[in-house]
Protein backbone atom coordinates (compact mmCIF):
# COMPACT_ATOMS: atom_id res chain seq x y z
CA UNK A 1 0.00 0.00 0.00
CA UNK A 2 0.97 3.38 -0.17
CA UNK A 3 0.47 6.41 1.89
CA UNK A 4 1.38 9.94 1.66
CA UNK A 5 3.73 11.52 4.22
CA UNK A 6 3.61 15.20 4.46
CA UNK A 7 7.41 17.13 5.31
CA UNK A 8 8.11 20.49 5.64
CA UNK A 9 8.87 22.13 2.24
CA UNK A 10 12.32 24.04 2.00
CA UNK A 11 10.47 27.74 2.17
CA UNK A 12 8.35 28.78 5.13
CA UNK A 13 4.44 27.50 4.73
CA UNK A 14 5.83 25.25 1.66
CA UNK A 15 4.77 21.25 2.52
CA UNK A 16 6.32 18.44 0.30
CA UNK A 17 4.57 15.49 0.30
CA UNK A 18 5.75 11.89 -0.73
CA UNK A 19 3.94 8.33 -1.41
CA UNK A 20 6.07 5.89 0.10
CA UNK A 21 5.44 1.89 0.47
CA UNK A 22 3.88 0.76 3.93
CA UNK A 23 3.23 -2.97 5.30
CA UNK A 24 1.89 -4.44 8.02
CA UNK A 25 4.67 -6.57 9.84
CA UNK A 26 3.90 -9.87 11.82
CA UNK A 27 4.52 -7.95 15.44
CA UNK A 28 2.15 -5.17 14.21
CA UNK A 29 4.38 -2.57 13.23
CA UNK A 30 5.33 -0.40 9.99
CA UNK A 31 8.47 -0.93 7.86
CA UNK A 32 10.14 1.63 10.64
CA UNK A 33 9.35 -0.71 13.00
CA UNK A 34 7.11 1.49 14.68
CA UNK A 35 3.92 0.28 17.33
CA UNK A 36 0.67 0.94 14.75
CA UNK A 37 -1.69 -1.26 16.90
CA UNK A 38 -2.68 -1.14 20.48
CA UNK A 39 -2.91 -4.70 22.02
CA UNK A 40 -6.89 -3.95 22.67
CA UNK A 41 -10.18 -2.89 21.66
CA UNK A 42 -9.23 -0.11 24.63
CA UNK A 43 -6.03 1.80 24.17
CA UNK A 44 -6.15 1.96 28.08
CA UNK A 45 -5.57 -2.12 28.87
CA UNK A 46 -2.17 -3.37 29.06
CA UNK A 47 -1.76 -6.39 31.17
CA UNK A 48 0.71 -7.47 33.51
CA UNK A 49 3.47 -9.80 31.53
CA UNK A 50 3.16 -12.82 31.42
CA UNK A 51 -0.92 -12.97 31.06
CA UNK A 52 -2.10 -11.80 27.99
CA UNK A 53 -0.17 -12.79 24.50
CA UNK A 54 -1.19 -9.52 22.87
CA UNK A 55 0.22 -7.41 25.53
CA UNK A 56 3.25 -9.30 25.94
CA UNK A 57 3.95 -8.73 22.40
CA UNK A 58 4.47 -4.81 23.72
CA UNK A 59 7.13 -5.18 26.61
CA UNK A 60 8.48 -1.50 25.95
CA UNK A 61 5.15 -0.43 27.39
CA UNK A 62 4.75 -3.16 30.03
CA UNK A 63 8.06 -1.89 31.64
CA UNK A 64 6.98 1.84 31.36
CA UNK A 65 4.18 1.14 33.33
CA UNK A 66 5.85 -0.99 35.80
CA UNK A 67 8.81 2.02 35.94
CA UNK A 68 5.88 4.50 36.42
CA UNK A 69 3.97 3.06 38.83
CA UNK A 70 0.66 2.64 37.49
CA UNK A 71 -1.16 -0.67 38.15
CA UNK A 72 -1.46 -3.39 34.78
CA UNK A 73 -5.38 -3.64 34.02
CA UNK A 74 -5.30 -7.53 35.74
CA UNK A 75 -3.92 -5.56 39.29
CA UNK A 76 -6.49 -6.18 41.66
CA UNK A 77 -7.74 -3.32 44.64
CA UNK A 78 -5.39 -4.95 46.65
CA UNK A 79 -2.45 -4.99 44.77
CA UNK A 80 -2.92 -1.47 44.19
CA UNK A 81 -3.13 -0.35 47.77
CA UNK A 82 -0.50 -2.29 48.88
CA UNK A 83 1.86 -1.49 46.59
CA UNK A 84 0.82 2.24 46.43
CA UNK A 85 -0.05 2.04 42.72
CA UNK A 86 -1.72 4.72 40.42
CA UNK A 87 -5.30 2.50 39.00
CA UNK A 88 -5.17 1.04 35.82
CA UNK A 89 -6.18 4.44 33.22
CA UNK A 90 -8.70 2.23 31.64
CA UNK A 91 -10.59 2.39 35.16
CA UNK A 92 -11.22 6.20 34.73
CA UNK A 93 -13.79 6.06 32.68
CA UNK A 94 -15.83 2.63 33.99
CA UNK A 95 -15.19 -0.18 36.55
CA UNK A 96 -12.75 -2.72 35.91
CA UNK A 97 -15.53 -5.49 35.91
CA UNK A 98 -17.28 -3.38 33.72
CA UNK A 99 -14.80 -2.98 31.75
CA UNK A 100 -13.87 -6.71 31.45
CA UNK A 101 -17.37 -7.80 30.22
CA UNK A 102 -16.43 -6.99 26.54
CA UNK A 103 -14.12 -10.06 25.03
CA UNK A 104 -11.95 -7.42 23.38
CA UNK A 105 -10.95 -6.16 26.50
CA UNK A 106 -9.94 -9.55 28.34
CA UNK A 107 -6.35 -11.13 28.67
CA UNK A 108 -5.58 -13.65 26.05
CA UNK A 109 -3.38 -16.65 27.16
Amino acid sequence: MRIPIWRKGKRPGEVETELVDFRFGDDYTDMLGTTIQFPHCDALILHSPGKCEYCDRHPDWQALRSAQGIAFSDTTDEEIRDHNLVPCPSTYRRPADLRDRWPGNRATS
